[in-house]
């Protein structure tokens, strides 16, 4: 599940900003507090 959904993440990540080709699961936990 995790694994799948951090791919998905990921995607949808890529298409809305091109700047950051690459990103963590870490960094993911920091985008994800201070979106919600």
């Amino acid at each position: 599940m995790t694994s799948t959904l951090n791919g998905n993440i990921t995607k949808s990540d890529q298409i809305l900003s091109p700047e950051l080709p690459e990103i963590t699961n870490e960094d993911w936990s920091e985008i994800k507090l201070l979106c919600l």
